[in-house]
């Protein structure tokens, strides 16, 4: 995988001409160098195992899995009860937290955003993130 890498890399390097008349987002060139390089590099291995299957692979794909499907349901449901808690809490609370914590806007940004003095928001997150995590542990404490 990481020569396929390298290859990539390396021919994106000789191959790219930015003063060519091609007007467009670098994406589309790498991902069609990667993809050919991938296939290329695909039919290289197959033709030099020829068709030889490796007996740790197969036994690997027949062991359980490593996700721990309990552990992430909880955590889906934990992000779930916390988010139904954050908009439970109206606005412009709501609006504050998730400017504050899930987009990880400073006081600045998000007075800007809404309209409000840095001091204000700064207050308002403090008493939202209070009331916030009294609604929480009302919450905990019923399970």
């Amino acid at each position: 995988m990481d020569e396929c890498v390298s290859d990539v890399f390396s021919e994106i390097f000789l191959k790219y001409d930015e003063n060519s008349t091609f007007s467009g987002d670098i994406k589309g060139f790498v991902a069609s160098v990667a993809v050919r390089r991938s296939i290329d590099m695909f039919r290289r291995l197959i033709s030099r195992n020829k068709g030889i299957v490796d007996m740790d692979d197969e036994l690997r794909s027949q062991l359980p899995s490593e996700e721990n499907v309990e552990e992430d349901a909880e955590k889906r449901e934990t992000a779930h009860a916390v988010l139904d808690a954050v908009k439970a809490l109206g606005e412009p609370d709501s609006t504050l937290i998730i400017q504050k914590y899930y987009y990880n806007r400073s006081s600045a940004e998000i007075a800007e955003m809404v309209e409000m003095k840095p001091d204000a928001v700064r207050k308002r997150v403090s008493r939202a993130v209070a009331k916030l995590r009294g609604m929480l542990t009302a919450i905990g404490e019923g399970r």
